[in-house]
């Protein structure tokens, strides 16, 4: 009986040191300042970051962060694609997040076609927001030849030269025949002197109308309507186009007289993001050939690493069949420019310098740092998302809502804590001290627990702690009734603590597996928060049970031989 005895003392040593070992880290971060913080992440980042994964999790509502509410577009696909089209997408921006690198995201379906992703202690969310919501349709095309660019591009000139004639044309007619047909005879209005200038006679207005027209030496309309915002450059694929005239671009593009001379086989598309080029902001403007010559779906890798000038880029792998496909497509184009464009934007265009079979480069475009290569990268191993989606809903839960949470969460834990402490020294005098003891440990094992198993702390999450400190108390209630009960009958110590154990055993074993077939079904069928309640519940049930049977029986083992019992 000793010897058991002495093998559970040194059980509950070891657990104790090690539920100590596995809170240094929280405690360690949960008492660093913000300023502290931030001077570890600028000069040590990476002991920062070891000491957040060892830490306890907190969730969304504790840390702050995003939650988004995604709706896939189903509208473009048949009917076998839409029914698992949800289920893909589900799969996609999970893989997406996990490499993303989110501590202990949420992500789960609502609906048929919608996504809840919840992403707590979120700095970036414009990046988060972009690598959740980019379909990542891969696609690698040919640019159009440059003879054939520049005509279409003069023929662009010259409908849209024009069409801005004719519209002129029209408005000075119409302008200058009202405004004469109101006039007396003999008399000019403004608007004509404007116009024709100061008349010796009276003139006639159609005759000079039309010399006007005819004659003006200064057109109304600029000689390259399009081509004006066009830059090109020796060496560069494409065309650059200033930040500011991007619009301009863009609506010049969608008039009908333009799309119209566009080829069926050929298409315009920009770059993914501005670059800086000679202190100006620009954006490429590429014309592509429709035609995908390789698609993302020959994908089996991709990293992002720097090139030998220190900017970043992406390596990526091909499959054995997408390696013949890509050889035959760089050997025929030696020293013409091949497009990598993503979800219809090029992501960069460089020139093909010799064949290259399963292994490439793709380089980043405009001012594109590491992490954009990284973004990158994580959306081609995950895989093209089957079908476009959108935002419809987007809230950003500041860290100031999380610490409030914490604190009144915190301030809620120790106020009950120490009444529940007091209640028990008071009424079980020493007895009580030792079921407070037990407390004690419950709860140091419960969050020691919780960092172990990497679980993420939520506001419900405490609600669950707190509901344990009472469970916990419970069963040591329980027994300490019951040996007072034998006491009473006149047995000696011993006897009432043995009979004590042995008949409150079975009410608190159905108590707390009772409670723990509860939190079962909650988590199991449960989302979010009430997931995070389940775990901190069945763990502090699980705990208490322990703490109530085996450490104070310990203790009161060690009890028996005393001549009273103070309860």
């Amino acid at each position: 009986m000793r010897r058991s005895r002495l093998y559970l003392i040194l059980l509950i040593t070891f657990l104790i040191c090690a539920s100590l070992y596995a809170l240094f880290p929280s405690m360690k971060l949960w008492s660093m300042s913000d300023a502290h913080k931030e001077e570890i992440r600028s000069t040590e980042p990476q002991e920062l970051i070891t000491l957040e994964s060892k830490a306890i999790k907190l969730g969304l509502d504790l840390k702050g962060g995003m939650h988004v509410v995604l709706q896939v577009d189903q509208s473009r696909l048949n009917e076998n694609e839409r029914r698992d089209a949800s289920e893909r997408a589900l799969e996609i921006i999970r893989n997406r997040v996990d490499q993303f690198g989110i501590t202990e995201p949420l992500i789960h379906k609502q609906g048929g076609d919608r996504i809840v992703v919840e992403l707590p202690g979120l700095h970036d969310v414009e990046r988060a927001q972009a690598l959740i919501g980019q379909t990542a349709q891969l696609e690698f095309k040919l640019l159009e030849s440059s003879e054939n660019t520049v005509s279409l591009l003069k023929k662009i000139d010259e409908a849209l030269a024009q069409a801005d004639t004719t519209l002129i044309e029209e408005e000075e007619i119409e302008t200058a025949e009202d405004t004469l047909a109101g006039e007396e005879k003999g008399k000019e209005s403004d608007v004509v002197k404007d116009l024709f200038g100061e008349a010796e006679e009276e003139p006639d207005t159609t005759e000079d109308t039309t010399s006007f027209l005819e004659e003006e030496e200064e057109p109304y309309f600029e000689e390259r309507p399009f081509t004006q915002y066009l830059e090109s450059y020796e060496g560069r694929s494409g065309f650059l186009v200033l930040q500011e005239d991007k619009p301009m671009v863009e609506l010049l593009l969608d008039r009908p007289e333009v799309q119209e001379l566009i080829p069926k086989d050929d298409q315009f598309a920009f770059s993914t993001r501005a670059e800086t080029f000679q202190n100006q902001k620009y954006w490429g403007l590429y014309l592509l050939k429709k035609r995908s010559e390789l698609s993302g779906k020959y994908l089996v890798d991709a990293r992002p690493t720097y090139d030998q000038f220190r900017k970043p880029e992406v390596q990526f792998t091909l499959t054995k069949k997408g390696g013949r496909i890509f050889a035959r497509v760089t050997g025929a184009n030696i020293d013409k420019p091949l497009a990598i464009t993503l979800d219809g934007r090029v992501e960069s265009a460089p020139i093909i310098r010799s064949k290259i079979r399963d292994r490439g480069v793709i380089e980043m475009g405009g001012v594109a740092s590491i992490e954009d290569a990284t973004d990158l990268s994580i959306v081609l191993r995950a895989g093209a998302l089957p079908a476009p989606v959108k935002v419809i809903e987007n809230r950003v839960i500041g860290p100031s809502l999380g610490q409030d949470s914490i604190r009144k969460g915190t301030t809620a834990a120790i106020i009950g804590f120490l009444l529940v402490l007091i209640f028990m020294a008071i009424y079980y005098r020493l007895s009580g001290i030792i079921a407070d003891i037990a407390l004690l440990l419950n709860l140091t094992f419960l969050l020691a627990a919780i960092a172990a198993l990497h679980a993420t702390l939520t506001l419900p999450g405490i609600a669950g702690i707190i509901l344990t400190i009472g469970m916990s108390v419970d069963a040591n209630v329980l027994i300490f009734e019951r040996i007072r009960e034998e006491l009473r009958t006149g047995k000696t110590i011993r006897a009432a603590i043995d009979a004590g154990y042995k008949r409150a055993l079975l009410a608190i074993v159905d108590a707390h597996v009772t409670t723990l077939i509860t939190a079962a079904v909650l988590f199991q069928f449960g989302t979010g928060p009430v997931k995070g309640f389940a775990v901190s519940l069945s763990l502090g049930v699980a705990i208490s049970l322990f703490t109530a049977v085996v450490i104070t029986r310990v203790i009161f083992d060690i009890r028996k031989g005393y001549r009273t019992l103070s309860i």
